[in-house]
């Protein structure tokens, strides 16, 4: 029997769920007497936990930039309230605005531009500062600036939980192929040796491993379809 090749149109996630449906319904064939069938398919399915987890790092590491670029915009917002308030008529907003701004500036806006840990570091001294008594005091005479100040918390929490997941999944060394590298691996890999190694089997043992091709076929098929 011939059968049926992956497409190379599979996204990541449909050829990786295809591997996962095709290793459980693995265990309901004993054919674990064939070394040879064993050794493809348990290598086949270690490869597919490597896309997994590659894939796992690249999304971690995009979650993670959009993080930075989210707190960066909540640091530029909350410098913004604090000089909107420095520049106010009102004198008693504008001392409060000043006042904050003196603290404020101890930092200033080019924190955006360190690195990552340097960053963090910086916004958690930062917050640590208007959460003493005193400037809390001229925080809240500035308006927006608890608002800004707590979405700029919220900013750097959300980082820092992304960038603790992303160091958890980043313990591969870093030249490790990515993602899309490794799933076309895995996709030549079922194309040119497993799937010849099945036709050779339903030649030589049909009736015992044309039902295992068929189905295996069929899964397949179903996923190459969502890639038309």
């Amino acid at each position: 029997m011939k059968m049926v090749k992956i497409s190379g149109n599979l996204t990541i996630g449909n050829q990786c769920s295809l591997f996962k449906t095709v290793e459980q319904f693995c265990d309901g064939y004993d054919f674990c007497e064939n070394a040879q069938f064993k050794s493809y398919f348990t290598d086949l399915f270690a490869k597919n936990e490597a896309v997994i987890l590659a894939s796992n790092r690249q999304a971690a590491a995009n979650s993670l930039d959009e993080a930075d670029t989210a707190r960066d915009t909540a640091i530029s917002k909350f410098f913004a309230v604090i000089e909107g308030s420095a520049a106010q008529v009102d004198s008693a907003e504008a001392a409060a605005g000043e006042a904050a701004l003196k603290v404020a500036n101890g930092y200033g806006r080019k924190i955006m531009n360190l690195s990552f840990n340097e960053e963090t570091t910086k916004i958690e001294s930062l917050l640590k500062d208007f959460s003493a008594a005193e400037n809390a005091a001229v925080l809240k005479k500035v308006h927006g600036g608890e608002a800004a100040k707590e979405r700029l918390k919220k900013a750097q929490d959300e980082f820092v939980r992304l960038y603790a997941t992303k160091s958890a999944a980043a313990s591969e060394s870093a030249d490790d192929k990515n993602a899309t590298a490794l799933k076309r691996d895995l996709r030549s890999f079922y194309n040119e040796t497993i799937v010849p190694y099945l036709q050779a089997l339903c030649v030589l043992e049909s009736e015992k491993y044309a039902p295992f091709a068929k189905k295996l076929d069929a899964e397949v098929a179903k996923m190459n379809a969502t890639a038309k």
